[in-house]
């Protein structure tokens, strides 16, 4: 739980790695909000999830479960500074959180070797049933990539888009939001 926010880490550099406006503001400030608009919703899966779904004894969902984990921890030393940053960033650019939680996919640890030869139907049938619910989720709530201006970034404009970042990335240049609208329109 905790290792897997400290690995996150990349969240909390979102906003160096990526501007909103090719003309920011003279202060050199950008407003984090307009970043807010271009994420996805933050869906976490956990696989080979084994705790139980409780808080203090009671049934706790898996949005729960996410959001328990997302609370701040008390303290102003630097390393409960450095723990909460990602927690911070998460909550502030993703307001929309949905977490899911999966068993093994299987018990056998031959099996488990070699899971992605796997057939499905000698997947554990919890994992199976966890895996439809995640799948129906994605297909009916996961809402389509738009850009400013109502842009819906899917097939040749995703590949526009993914190429117009990573041509910016490579030249050494800040990748900035407004310009891929431009790039798409």
């Amino acid at each position: 739980n905790h290792q897997a926010l400290e690995q996150l880490h990349y969240v909390t550099e979102l906003t160096e790695l990526i501007k909103a406006k090719s003309n920011p503001r003279p202060d050199g400030v950008e407003d984090s909000t307009e970043f807010v608009s271009f994420f996805p919703d933050f869906i976490w899966t956990v696989r080979d999830f084994t705790l139980e779904l409780k808080l203090n004894g009671d049934p706790i969902t898996e949005d729960e479960y996410l959001e328990n984990a997302l609370k701040l921890i008390q303290g102003k030393n630097p390393k409960v500074q450095a723990s909460n940053l990602p927690r911070e960033c998460i909550r502030h650019f993703f307001p929309k959180r949905k977490c899911f939680v999966f068993d093994r996919p299987t018990h056998d640890k031959d099996l488990l070797a070699n899971i992605e030869k796997v057939a499905e139907k000698q997947l554990d049938p919890t994992f199976q049933e966890q895996t439809n619910i995640f799948r129906s989720y994605i297909f009916t709530h996961a809402r389509t990539k738009t850009l400013r201006e109502g842009i819906t970034v899917t097939g040749n404009r995703l590949g526009t888009l993914a190429v117009t970042y990573v041509d910016a990335i490579n030249s050494g240049a800040v990748p900035c939001l407004e310009n891929a609208v431009i790039t798409l329109a």
